[in-house]
C-alpha cells in the first residue's frame, strides 16, 4: 500500500492556504511541510489542518543531541504531525531517543539517509568512503536497529533497502511525473519517474514542483497520481 506526499514550499500563509483549498480530501494524500514554510505557520494553522483531516509530514530533518531531538519529536507530535524526519547520521543514541519519543506520541519517525541532491562525488567530499547505495544501507540498518521502521531514500535504493529490511516503509523524493524528468528542479540528482518508484516498491513517493509548476491540469494530474496508488 502506498501514499503520496505532496510538497508545500509556499513563501507566505495566504498562498499556502489557497493551495490547500484546492486539494481533494483523499485518504492517501499527505501534506509535506518543509523548512521554507514551517516558520510561517502558527499552532492554529496546525489545529486547522488536522481538523480538516489532513495527515502532516513535517520535514525538519532533525539532527542534534539526543534530548533535543527527542523533545522536538514530542513537540511536533503535540502539534498533530503524523510523520517527522530525522537524520540517520545523528547516530544510535540520538535515533533511539527519537524513536522512543515518537512511539510515545504516535508519530512515525522517518530516517533520512542520503539526500537526493547528493551523488557519489558529494558523499565522498563529506567523508563517506563507500558508494551511495552502500551508505544508504548502512544508515538504514542503523536506524532499524535503533527502533525506526521508516526511511527516506532515493528511488534508486528502494530494492536494496527492502532486500535488507523487508518490512521497511520507504519514502522517496526525487520523483518526476514525466518520463522526460522535466519540471522537478535541478537539485535532485538521484531521480526516477513516479511509475518506476512505485514498481520498485516505494511506500510514499514525494512530489512537489513537478505538479505545482504545471501551467494547467494540476487537479487532473494529482488525481491521476492518486489513482495509481495501491
Amino acid at each position: 500500500m502506498s501514499d503520496l506526499a505532496l510538497v508545500f514550499d509556499q513563501t507566505d500563509r495566504e498562498s499556502f492556504w489557497k493551495a490547500v483549498a484546492t486539494l481533494p480530501k483523499h485518504p492517501k494524500l499527505i501534506l509535506k511541510l518543509g523548512l521554507r514554510l514551517l516558520p510561517l505557520l502558527s499552532k492554529e494553522d496546525f489545529v486547522k489542518l488536522r481538523a480538516e483531516g489532513f495527515r502532516l509530514f513535517i520535514d525538519v530533518k532533525l539532527h542534534d543531541i539526543p534530548s533535543q531531538v527527542a523533545d522536538a519529536v514530542t513537540t511536533w507530535g503535540a502539534l498533530g504531525a503524523s510523520y517527522v524526519t530525522v537524520h540517520l547520521s545523528g547516530g544510535r543514541d540520538m535515533l533511539s531517543a527519537a524513536a522512543k519519543a515518537a512511539d510515545e506520541c504516535g508519530v512515525t519517525l522517518l530516517g533520512v539517509s542520503i539526500l537526493t541532491s547528493m551523488d557519489q562525488k558529494d558523499i565522498s567530499e563529506v567523508g563517506f568512503n563507500s558508494t551511495v547505495e552502500v551508505q544508504v544501507n548502512k544508515l538504514t540498518k542503523l536506524g532499524w536497529e535503533s527502533g525506526l521502521k521508516a526511511f527516506v531514500c532515493s528511488p534508486f535504493e528502494i530494492e536494496s533497502v527492502l532486500k535488507q529490511l523487508p518490512g521497511a516503509l520507504l519514502v522517496t523524493p526525487g520523483i518526476s511525473i514525466d518520463e522526460d524528468m522535466t519540471g522537478m528542479g535541478t537539485d535532485q540528482k538521484r531521480r526516477r519517474t513516479f511509475k518506476e518508484a512505485l514498481a520498485a516498491g516505494s511506500s510514499m513517493p514525494v512530489v512537489g514542483r513537478a505538479l505545482w509548476n504545471l501551467s494547467e491540469g494540476f487537479d487532473r494530474e494529482l488525481n491521476n497520481l492518486l489513482e495509481q496508488l495501491t
